[in-house]
């Protein structure tokens, strides 16, 4: 996923958490994508440019990583530690299915399965998670 749409997720996930600043959830879902800056010399711009940009918080030894770090927030403020587990799960989850990380990459190397291989199939996935979640945030 596109940083864009991982950031109109994060305002998304806000809809469901009122009390708190839309900024804490569309900053908690960019988190992840910090890795790639260690890497911007080498992107480019195609589906798949950043595949070799992720270290391992982008994979499932970063999901334990996440979740304990959310845990840790939300023995002070718990809406916030929930906030910031839902939005760094579901960062990671858009990645699993979409991206090149560990769980799904055995299903995505079969020749009859596009899991956003290919540039329409990308588009369309942005443009179906990122409005539902720009609608979610706008109905709130």
């Amino acid at each position: 996923m596109t940083s864009f749409t991982h950031a109109a997720v994060g305002l998304g996930i806000a809809a469901f958490f009122p009390d708190k600043n839309p900024l804490w959830a569309v900053g908690f879902s960019l988190l992840p994508d910090l890795d790639h800056l260690l890497f911007i010399r080498t992107m480019r711009l195609k589906v798949g440019g950043m595949k070799h940009a992720r270290t391992f918080l982008h994979e499932l030894l970063g999901t334990v990583v996440y979740m304990l770090i959310g845990l840790g927030i939300a023995l002070f403020d718990w809406e916030l530690g929930v906030m910031f587990v839902t939005c760094l799960g579901f960062h990671l989850f858009c990645d699993f299915i979409n991206g090149y990380s560990t769980p799904y990459k055995r299903i995505r190397d079969l020749p009859s399965i596009d899991m956003g291989t290919y540039l329409p199939t990308r588009v369309f996935q942005e443009v179906m998670i990122g409005g539902l979640a720009i609608w979610l945030f706008m109905s709130r």
